[in-house]
């Protein structure tokens, strides 16, 4: 196998593992704020189930400390493969910046938990 396939390949998995995360951090906000809409929609004190809530702000801040770590491989592995000779890895078809994410495929949609995100912060 080529070292460019290798290369691809990683860069593959490690989309799809930065993906995950962001997914995980999405899904545990919508739980924190499911929680807090139940809690006043039910009208009981704010001090039920504030263990739970505690103990979800911290997995929420321990998610967000992974998100920084695969950020900084992700940084080290491009170290890696300058060290390498190889140029960057673009997975999509069109050239992107440092910090930019490729457009969804054509007729695709963003992905619902990215938009159920934005819709939160548009509130």
């Amino acid at each position: 196998m080529d070292k460019i396939a290798i290369v691809r390949g990683v860069a593959l998995q490690l989309a799809k593992a930065e993906a995950s995360i962001d997914e995980a951090i999405a899904k545990t906000c919508r739980l924190i704020d499911g929680l807090m809409t139940a809690r006043s929609d039910m009208r009981v004190s704010t001090l039920l189930g504030g263990g739970a809530g505690d103990r979800l702000a911290a997995a929420l801040a321990e998610l967000m400390s992974a998100r920084r770590e695969t950020a900084s491989a992700h940084g080290e592995l491009s170290t890696v493969q300058t060290q390498l000779g190889m140029r960057r890895v673009n997975l999509s078809a069109d050239p992107v910046g440092p910090l930019d994410k490729p457009p969804p495929p054509t007729g695709a949609s963003e992905t619902p938990h990215l938009a159920e995100v934005r819709s939160l912060h548009s509130a």
